[in-house]
């Protein structure tokens, strides 16, 4: 990776930093040497970043793209759980309780560039100051909430109520807009699995929702979302 791609992909991590709630309270000092830290990849949809059970030991940041995090589930196929955008971090447990990674992380989006910092580097930075420290404490329970926010609705919402909320996570602003990445990539049958359903669910689902005018199709693939709608699907007031 040429150095100036290097250097503004390092000043992008830098300003999402900058103007995350969870960093509000660390030294922009302190946020400059981290990310002086971190050395940056590109990958391709597809391409994996570390399976489960791995060592990989290094802090993980996505600069602009979108990763998917898996797992094999009882009968034997992988199941996607979770995506990672811009602006988040992964592979954040591991860091700090030195275990090996929990999920497949692949890359889901056309391309990804990710930034990543030695687990070293990252625990002499956090035992030095104490402001980043619980910055990544607040990240850690975000994530928590996250996942805990997920096992709460396979139990209490239905299929279709738990597709409208996979599909908020990929809208931008309130009005019909387009969808970021990779939802355009995604097939029913993945959009099915990711939200703990089947295809024919999926297609039914997608199907109303695009007749309500919470979505719009291009050669069959969600492309365009209206999160406004969505929301009244989802069951989310706001």
């Amino acid at each position: 990776m040429r150095p100036e791609a290097v250097d503004a992909a390092r000043y992008q991590m830098l300003r999402t930093l900058a103007g995350d709630p969870a960093f509000a309270d660390v030294p922009a000092g302190v946020l400059q040497e981290v990310v002086a830290d971190a050395e940056l990849a590109e990958g391709r949809r597809g391409d994996v970043i570390y399976d489960a059970g791995e060592r990989w030991g290094r802090l993980g940041f996505v600069v602009d793209g979108c990763i998917a995090m898996s797992a094999v589930g009882d009968d034997g196929k992988e199941h996607q759980y979770e995506l990672i955008f811009a602006g988040q971090f992964f592979g954040v447990s591991a860091i700090f309780d030195g275990g090996p990674e929990m999920a497949r992380t692949s890359v889901a989006s056309a391309k990804v560039r990710y930034a990543s910092i030695a687990r070293e580097r990252v625990l002499a930075a956090v035992k030095a100051h104490g402001t980043l420290a619980i910055a990544f404490a607040v990240t850690l329970a975000h994530r928590v909430r996250r996942t805990t926010a997920l096992l709460a609705e396979q139990v209490n919402l239905t299929a279709g109520e738990r597709i409208a909320r996979y599909l908020l996570q990929f809208a931008i602003g309130d009005a019909m807009s387009e969808a970021r990445e990779p939802l355009s990539l995604l097939t029913l049958t993945q959009i099915g699995a990711a939200a703990g359903t089947v295809k024919d669910v999926a297609s039914r689902t997608i199907t109303a929702l695009e007749q309500a005018g919470a979505l719009r199709r291009e050669r069959g693939n969600v492309r365009w979302l209206d999160a406004r709608v969505l929301r009244r699907f989802a069951r989310i007031e706001r």
